[in-house]
């Protein structure tokens, strides 16, 4: 071994490796060992001295290699060039070590940063990454983008231009739908791509074009218009709404929409959102003057949630405010049932501390009531203001210590308001050991009322003082078993819980929050068979339920349950809750309630989970004999064939309020073509209250879906939209955003086009 330079030099069969120290071995050695014809040779270009520091060492690999010491490389034939932060590969490749410029010619790829760009020349400079590519062909690993164009320019690692470019993300070979400009930016660092009089191409037809056109490169967020959406309306017209989005910060962020109405105006909005280590909030406020209203209209929000710190460790506050306009703004404005339906708007202000037993919060709660003509509602009570204490010191003795109190101010208008005292103290003793458990408890509650404008013929204050005592027992049972050829743990689990509260005569106490919840199995093994704290059932009852469950026994998943329980009353139940009827609501929680016979039962009984892989059933009933045969129902049945095949059926039932059914699916019906929908139908009011029917196909590299939807935003009004939209894989979406639809109104709607990489950063903001 030997060479000019020092150079050690290992020789294998069909290549070899000459290791520099000082500089390039002379290339009469490279081609002189031995009279051997080699095929490949192997070389590391040694690293150069820059202002101190080592540059990148360089490896290159060729059939045939040329160079001067210090000076220059040549690599012919199979030619290949490596870095840490890329590889060069070619026919030729020719390296100037004295300039750091790099040529290559001939099928030359270059791969850097997980892109990948081809073409027949590149001059470049390998430490700056600057240079062209002629006639380039290119891939972007981060979104799966490519195309080709006349030349390349790389201005840096991280950003290029390119001259007259095509750009898709569609697979190789198709081009379904394609971006051409004079000029495209791209920007790996910031992850955004700008194209200049750029035009996009749809089935060869042009859809949109923009003298400045941004597109993401991966799923950063990033400062930037996002794209534009169009829908249809039956109260506003035509649609179009063009967002922009400020990514002031990677906790801070505002959202500034554009939205014209064809029939109302421009309505301008603006989403902030922030968090901190301690702090987070959403502010978002709408404005219009609303020109078919004849008047401004508007909607605020404001959000917040602090926790303290430091030396205000244990303090934390809680700001709701929302405020509209006027009572017919979601009606008009919103896109769903649940929003058109919306009657109260909170405005809630809470600041608390806690300690390690105990915590104490202060509360003022206000309503805006949206009240229609033909849609009265009751209307709420504001605490102005409310004052709630909670401690607890749990196994003291092996004995549970809570007390529960408030002291709230209630206010509204037109009728009685005034200040309640409670205080709610109770202690337990939990037995509980392997499978079993008993927890015997007692109560007491204390109310005291200090009314206003209360009838001149009823006294204006009212005490009341009221016992309780339970117990809570129940065993589990497990075994294997085996279902079908399919292995489980199953449970078996008895239960029984006792209530007594005497009778206390309550009728002419005010009702500021009791309501008579939805019974449900939970609400089973509750102390008092009314919500809030104006209305204290007289118990005496009895409850037993058996629930079996069906578990994964590697993960301990439950995979299915049912159970069935039945509440005996042992004594007549007198205390009832007036209660204010109100046809807007989808469950009974301002129903009257009724008294009770001693010896009446209701039994539930439900059964949710997995039947079959392909079958899932959610059923709950609420029995009674003596009430009138069966008070409530809820009836689901889900059939999940396979990816994106999915039908289902709910039967909702409470007796005279509540009598619907909800059909919902979505199934393949051709090759791309995809059909979902919804509808919901009441019995009881013999109409149709919320419809959605869609259509999606999906292309190799784009959905195309419609979409219609009609719900009804009060007795004899209802509201239909219309939505269409283009999505191009990777790039943007055109037309109005029917998704939040689709995921709201049909259980497990998935997105048909599932992306090979996560969805564009300007579809979300989180």
């Amino acid at each position: 071994m030997g060479g000019s330079a020092g150079a050690h030099l290992r020789m294998t069969r069909i290549a070899f490796a000459l290791w520099l120290f000082g500089s390039l071995a002379d290339p009469s050695l490279c081609r002189a060992q031995d009279g051997l014809q080699l095929r490949s040779q192997d070389i590391l270009i040694p690293p150069l001295q820059k202002n101190g520091d080592e540059a990148t060492p360089t490896f290159g690999i060729g059939d045939q290699v040329f160079g001067t010491n210090d000076v220059d490389t040549t690599l012919v034939g199979h030619a290949e060039l490596r870095r840490a932060s890329g590889i060069i590969k070619g026919d030729y490749i020719h390296y100037d070590q004295v300039s750091d410029e790099l040529f290559a010619s001939g099928s030359v790829r270059l791969y850097r940063d997980d892109n990948t760009y081809t073409g027949p020349e590149l001059r470049l400079r390998l430490d700056d990454y600057q240079g062209f590519f002629v006639a380039p062909n290119y891939y972007l690993w981060s979104n799966q983008g490519r195309g080709f164009a006349d030349r390349i320019n790389f201005l840096s690692r991280q950003q290029s231009v390119l001259i007259e470019p095509i750009y898709t993300t569609c697979p190789p070979g198709d081009y379904e739908w394609y971006m051409t400009a004079n000029q495209m930016e791209l920007d790996q660092g910031t992850g955004e791509g700008v194209g200049h009089n750029a035009t996009v191409y749809f089935q060869g037809v042009p859809i949109l074009t923009s003298p400045y056109l941004t597109f993401p490169l991966n799923n950063d967020r990033r400062s930037g218009f996002l794209p534009p959406t169009m829908s249809a309306t039956s109260t506003s017209g035509f649609e179009f709404l063009l967002p922009y989005y400020w990514n002031i910060a990677p906790n801070r962020d505002l959202t500034i929409y554009n939205n014209f109405l064809s029939r109302r105006g421009l309505q301008e909005a603006g989403d902030f959102r922030f968090i901190e280590p301690h702090d987070i909030g959403d502010i978002r406020i709408e404005a219009l003057d609303d020109r078919e209203a004849g008047y401004g209209r508007y909607s605020l929000l404001v959000q917040n949630l602090w926790t303290g710190s430091g030396a205000l460790a244990g303090f934390s506050s809680y700001i709701n405010f929302q405020k509209v306009s006027d009572a017919n703004y979601f009606v008009d404005f919103s896109r769903n049932l649940a929003a058109s339906s919306t009657r109260e708007l909170p405005r809630d202000l809470e600041l608390s501390y806690g300690s390690t037993y105990w915590t104490l919060t202060a509360r003022v709660l206000r309503y805006q009531t949206l009240e229609l003509p033909d849609s009265p509602i009751a209307v709420p009570y504001d605490k102005v203001p409310e004052f709630e204490l909670h401690a607890a010191k749990l196994d003291y003795g092996g004995f549970d210590f809570s007390l529960t109190g408030f002291a709230t101010r209630f206010e509204t208008v037109g009728a009685v308001g005034g200040q309640r005292v409670v205080f709610n103290p109770s202690v337990s003793y939990p037995l509980v050991g392997p499978g079993w458990f008993i927890t015997p408890k007692a109560s007491y509650n204390f109310t005291s009322y200090a009314l206003t404008d209360q009838s001149p013929a009823l006294p204006n204050s009212f005490d009341r003082s009221v016992p309780a005592v339970s117990v809570d027992a129940g065993l589990i049972f497990e075994r294997d078993a085996t279902i079908f050829g399919d292995d489980y743990l199953q449970t078996l689990e008895p239960r029984a819980f006792y209530v007594y509260r005497p009778y206390r005569n309550q009728s002419q106490f005010p009702d500021f929050d009791s309501a008579v919840p939805e019974f449900n199995f939970s609400q089973l093994f509750a102390e008092n068979a009314f919500t809030g704290y104006d209305r204290l059932a007289d118990e005496n009852q009895i409850t037993t339920a058996l629930t079996t469950r069906l578990l994964n026994p590697a993960t301990g998943a439950e995979l299915f349950r049912a159970a069935i329980g039945s509440r005996l009353y042992l004594s007549d139940q007198n205390v009832t809750v007036p209660g204010v009827t109100n046809s807007l609501l989808p469950y009974a929680s301002l129903a009257p309630s009724q008294p009770v016979n001693a010896g009446q039962a209701d039994l539930l009984a439900l059964a949710s989970g997995q039947v079959t892989p392909q079958v899932a059933v959610d059923v709950a009933l609420d029995y009674s004999p003596e009430a009138g045969g069966t008070q409530t129902s809820n009836i689901g049945a889900r059939w999940i064939p396979g990816e994106n095949k999915e039908l289902g059926i709910d039967y909702r039932y409470l007796r005279g309020q509540f009598d619907q059914f909800d059909f919902t699916g979505q199934y393949p019906l051709s090759a791309g073509w995809y059909g979902v929908g919804r509808v919901n139908y009441s019995a009881r009011d013999r109409q149709l209250v919320e419809v959605l029917a869609g259509l999606e196909y999906r292309g190799c590299c784009w959905v195309l879906r419609f979409a219609a939807q009609r719900f009804l935003t009060g007795v004899s009004t209802s509201t239909t939209t219309l939505f269409f939209q283009l999505e191009l894989n990777g790039f943007s979406q055109i037309g109005a955003n029917p998704l939040e639809q689709l995921r709201h109104n049909i259980p497990g709607y998935p997105r048909v086009l599932a992306p090979t990489v996560e969805e564009s950063p300007y579809d979300h903001y989180e």
